[in-house]
């Protein structure tokens, strides 16, 4: 009998093995540079000595055979921040499935977490996550995606390679041409209706977005709201090379 695998955390030198047993089971893995940003340079993980960016289940040939990502999130509620993360890329083994149920409570049995949050479990995953009582927010369609597109080739390549035509890629830049040309009709459609409100596109945060996070909290603090500050909107749209998931 094969000996049982063990659950360990997860470290970046882990990247090539989790990239690869996502890509078994249809995951669009992130590259390196993009998997460690969720972490490095992420406000909320810098405030920590140590945060565990996930954990592993390894086999006894040190082979990973299940994976849970880690990334610490802020909110904000009564005026006070509320530490909360947010499940990323679970993916396990079909050898080793009865190995999910520990390898989730890893996740949630995090004693320095306010908050746990998870905008990408399938219905699949939900039946899991109900066992250790976590609840659907009672909003939103939850069998859609939403996403802003931050780059229109690399938004169709990401799209062509996902759908494995890969030798369509050549197509990236002609096909978002006609994005662009789109959103372009788009903008000057929305424009006209915006009764008089001048709208500007900026290629960095600057402080009037700190100011503008400010009123709202202040505004709104007896409302949950995730944090929104300048450092957050940059490290959450630096790597934005695809596409961005509204929520993560």
């Amino acid at each position: 009998m094969e000996p049982k695998p063990i659950i360990r955390e997860c470290y970046f030198e882990d990247h090539p093995q989790i990239n690869a047993l996502g890509n078994r089971y249809g995951l669009v893995g992130k590259n390196y540079e993009e998997w460690k940003h969720l972490w490095i340079g992420n406000p909320v993980y810098n405030q920590f000595d140590h945060w565990p960016i996930g954990w592993v289940l390894e086999n006894s040939n040190k082979v990973i055979v299940g994976y849970i990502g880690n990334v610490p999130l802020s909110y904000e509620f009564g005026g006070r921040q509320i530490v909360a993360t947010t499940g990323h890329a679970m993916v396990v083994d079909s050898q080793y499935r009865t190995y999910s149920l520990p390898l989730l409570s890893q996740f949630f049995n995090q004693k320095k977490v306010e908050l746990f949050t998870d905008t990408t479990v399938n219905s699949n995953a939900s039946k899991a996550h109900q066992l250790f009582k976590a609840r659907r927010v009672p909003a939103g369609e939850w069998d859609e995606s939403s996403f802003w597109i931050t780059n229109y080739e690399g938004f169709i390549a990401s799209v062509l390679d996902k759908k494995g035509l890969r030798l369509l890629k050549p197509l990236a830049y002609p096909l978002s041409l006609g994005l662009r040309l789109a959103r372009g009709i788009s903008k000057r459609t929305s424009r006209a209706t915006q009764n008089g409100i001048k709208i500007s596109s900026h290629k960095t945060f600057d402080q009037r977005f700190d100011e503008f996070w400010h009123r709202l909290r202040r505004a709104q603090h007896n409302l949950l709201l995730a944090t929104r500050s300048r450092d957050v909107l940059e490290w959450h749209f630096q790597k934005a090379s695809h596409k961005i998931e509204l929520g993560f």
